[in-house]
């Protein structure tokens, strides 16, 4: 099992060597020739590319995507199979992936910039510049020969973080209403949900206001009934489970990629809101979730896996059918094309929050075949634990 509580590399720069002095044109070092007719050749995330990084003098061009994000896909397709862009990379910086389901100290770092995440860093590791999401190939050459002639930070780009520190114990009761007042202002009184840009079914979200309605309140109760049956969009109806969102500011336009922290938020919320309404509906869209997990997102040997893609793609990552279309296919259809692509790793992070939700739905719902996948997952997860020590 990979581990997934590593440093990170980024650290690197206290131990990087001096800065070499470089030539006034860059040259572009004969492996990297065959990579401007197929796009750019990224090199893993690893100290090596750090130290490469510091011996060439050359930028980072850090980014970070994931094997289910739709918009990294289109960003690999339009962006960086460009030649120009190629050809940019290749002369002024070391271009570096990492798959931020592999390393969530690296997700975390940047999650808040949507993926995919473009990050710019010094010779040394310093971050210079981050952009968020997907980036326009005109727009990338600009903000590629922006950072090649900087004189310093970039600093229209750069994120300005306010400075925080823990609340107090005295505090907390005053940190966690405001935090219940804020996301109640961003509930969508129309359309159900949190969020107006898009619509994303946000599991803790509902699973707040579930238990908010099940100590009587009558408002949340009716959040909770309007947002389940205004979710119900994002559920498969042929295989299960719940899509991560729909862009356009309502429910009809999903993006079919499954990860499976929203299939585990989802899974809890849906099960405490059964709890309060004992709706017969929130217990199918219950059920709907689990059997995805246990026949999509994870195995019967008790492998639990990251996610599931929106696209068909060929193993060279080509799309051969978009999510939207099928989607729209049953089973046997579905099948007969091929699948999305999931992502197989077996992590201790989605394995536990997995097996909990599907727990917590067989205690709500009397699911013994949730249950019994859950025990699996975790005697193999706590196995595999074992081993490693």
């Amino acid at each position: 099992m990979i581990a997934r509580s590593l440093p990170l590399v980024l650290s690197l720069a206290a131990c990087a060597p001096p800065r070499p002095s470089v030539p006034t044109t860059p040259q572009i070092p004969p492996a990297q020739l065959s990579a401007l007719a197929t796009g750019v050749s990224w090199l893993p995330y690893e100290r090596a590319s750090f130290e490469r990084a510091a011996r060439e003098n050359k930028l980072i061009l850090l980014s970070g995507k994931a094997s289910w994000c739709h918009f990294c896909h289109v960003m690999d397709d339009e962006t960086y199979a460009r030649p120009e862009v190629v050809r940019l990379i290749a002369q002024s910086f070391i271009p570096i992936r990492v798959d931020i389901d592999a390393r969530p100290d690296i997700g975390e770092r940047y999650g808040a910039w949507g993926w995919p995440a473009t990050i710019v860093l010094d010779a040394r590791g310093e971050e210079l510049g981050k952009y968020r999401g997907y980036i326009r190939a005109e727009d990338f050459v600009g903000l590629l020969e922006e950072a090649r002639d900087r004189t310093g930070p970039l600093a229209p780009n750069r994120l300005t973080a306010a400075a925080t520190r823990a609340a107090s114990l005295a505090e907390l009761p005053f940190a966690v209403a405001g935090a219940v007042a804020r996301l109640d202002s961003f509930y969508d009184d129309e359309l159900g949900g949190w969020g107006m840009r898009q619509k994303a079914p946000i599991g803790e979200a509902l699973e707040l206001e579930a238990r908010r309605a099940a100590r009587g309140d009558e408002r949340a109760s009716r959040r909770v009934a309007q947002t389940v049956a205004a979710q119900r969009a994002l559920i498969d109806p042929v295989w299960g489970g719940i899509y991560q969102y729909s862009v356009g500011g309502t429910w009809k336009e999903p993006h079919f990629e499954k990860l499976a922290t929203y299939q585990a938020a989802n899974l809890e919320a849906y099960a405490t809101a059964f709890e309060q309404s004992r709706d017969p509906a929130v217990a199918s869209d219950s059920h709907a979730i689990a059997r995805y997990i246990r026949e999509r997102l994870s195995s019967a040997d008790g492998r639990a896996f990251v996610s599931e893609d929106a696209d068909v793609r060929s193993p060279e990552g080509r799309t051969i059918l978009v999510g939207a279309r099928f989607y729209a296919l049953g089973s046997a259809e579905r099948l007969a094309i091929g699948a999305p692509r999931r992502d197989e790793n077996h992590y201790p992070y989605e394995a536990s929050i997995l097996a909990v939700a599907l727990l917590r739905h067989a205690t709500a719902t009397g699911d013994e075949a949730a249950r019994a996948r859950a025990r699996v997952i975790l005697a193999r997860t706590l196995s595999e634990f074992e081993k490693e020590g």
